[in-house]
């Protein structure tokens, strides 16, 4: 019933530590990263959304501003249920991208939000197997320094 994919982290955290064998502190790393890097992709894409919608161009520096807010906005909306509305909403105003375009956004806003969720949860234990992968590899060719010893 949420569409938050951090209120799934507990059992995200659980499938590659038990199912998979991954070491839970690499799991629990690397998930936690790559939860606070996916939370920020909704609303860079909605903020680009109103703004072509509204015939304004948004230039590199300021998609780039936005990013950096929008990392540092994370942390604090984090775990909240479409949140990601409202985000798009203070980006809108700080950007100063008219906001009479977003009820196009709002009207599907409640299902992209369990879409983006669902992705969410898929990428982030995605990346907790790549991760694990490359760091099996790692322990089965040890580096050349280590040869040396």
């Amino acid at each position: 019933g949420l569409a938050s994919s951090i209120a799934t982290f507990p059992v995200t955290l659980k499938c590659p530590t038990e199912k998979a064998g991954v070491k839970p502190k690499l799991a629990s790393l690397t998930l936690s990263v790559s939860v606070l890097i996916n939370i920020g992709s909704y609303p860079i894409i909605g903020l680009l959304y109103v703004a072509g919608l509204e015939g304004r161009q948004m230039g590199f520096s300021q998609i780039a501003l936005a990013m950096l807010v929008l990392t540092v906005l994370m942390y604090g909306t984090s775990g909240i249920p479409q949140d990601s509305f409202v985000t798009v909403l203070l980006l809108c105003g700080m950007f100063k991208v008219p906001t009479s375009q977003m009820t196009s956004l709002l009207t599907v806003d409640w299902l992209i939000d369990r879409v983006d969720s669902l992705c969410k949860v898929m990428t982030d234990s995605t990346v907790v197997a790549v991760v694990a992968h490359l760091s099996l590899e790692e322990a089965v060719d040890p580096s050349p320094l280590s040869q040396v010893i």
